[in-house]
């Protein structure tokens, strides 16, 4: 932890306290690069019926982050 006196997922014992959601230019391959270097990946890259391609990772203190890459400019029916 970066600080003991911050409250974290992890030292809270829950699974998330907030959202976090970080486009990217190329979600594909930010996934494979997170993999690549040990990430832990909560769900793999999909495509959302929002226009999105997303996946979710969680760092080492449990907060779960959103990588999104807009691929529609209007929302898919």
């Amino acid at each position: 932890s970066a600080d003991p006196d911050w409250a974290s997922p992890r030292s809270l014992q829950r699974k998330v306290t907030q959202g976090i959601y970080v486009y990217v230019d190329d979600v594909d391959d930010h996934h494979a690069q997170a993999s690549e270097e040990g990430a832990t990946i909560l769900t793999p890259p999909a495509d959302r019926p929002f226009g999105d391609r997303v996946y979710v990772a969680a760092d080492l203190e449990g907060h779960q982050w959103t990588f999104a890459q807009r691929m529609s400019k209007t929302s898919k029916k």
